[in-house]
């Protein structure tokens, strides 16, 4: 008796082992795999190191830029570069991050957002193509947040979190944001 009561208590440990972790690969998330992560989803994905320009009128430094550059290149991103003072165009290149003034010019213009970026992006390929960050005041938590959406990073709901979409419970915390783990 005692034997079949051990043998039915492993035999539910090891399924239940065994469903948990089915759960947790079902879980993670890689776009090109179309899997499901339960925190954070990457909707896209540069297939080229994007080039960063900053526009002339925009409200950061070439120090707070290289700053948030350089927090997402520790989590294993890369860029091509960036421009400084630049003259931009309604439209954005190909493989360029724009950075510009928050101001009623820029799309779906909100006073109350601290920044707003808007990448576009290939739907049935998942690539993108480029992306536009327009910054109200500069806040460098907000810039290294809209330079995570343009790398292709969704809001994340978790407080403390880089991603999460209100600045009152937002972070540093970079779970699930290294390269290798998305875009």
């Amino acid at each position: 008796m005692k034997i079949n009561f051990l043998f039915l208590f492993v035999s539910m440990f090891l399924s239940l082992l065994a469903f948990t972790h089915a759960n947790e690969v079902k879980d993670t998330y890689d776009v090109r795999k179309n899997k499901i992560e339960k925190y954070s989803i990457p909707y896209a994905l540069w297939d080229m190191k994007p080039l960063v320009k900053v526009c002339m009128f925009a409200p950061v430094t070439k120090k707070e830029v290289l700053e948030a550059m350089a927090w997402w290149e520790e989590r294993g991103y890369a860029f091509d570069g960036v421009i400084y003072d630049a003259f931009c165009y309604t439209n954005v290149l190909p493989g360029h991050i724009v950075i510009d003034v928050h101001n009623q010019v820029s799309h779906r213009y909100n006073p109350n957002n601290l920044g707003n970026t808007f990448t576009m992006y290939n739907e049935e390929t998942k690539e993108i193509q480029a992306a536009s960050i327009y910054l109200g005041e500069m806040r460098t938590r907000v810039l290294v947040h809209e330079l995570g959406h343009a790398l292709g990073w969704s809001h994340v709901k978790r407080i403390g979190h880089i991603m999460h979409p209100q600045w009152e419970h937002g972070g540093w915390k970079d779970d699930f944001l290294k390269k290798e783990l998305g875009p």
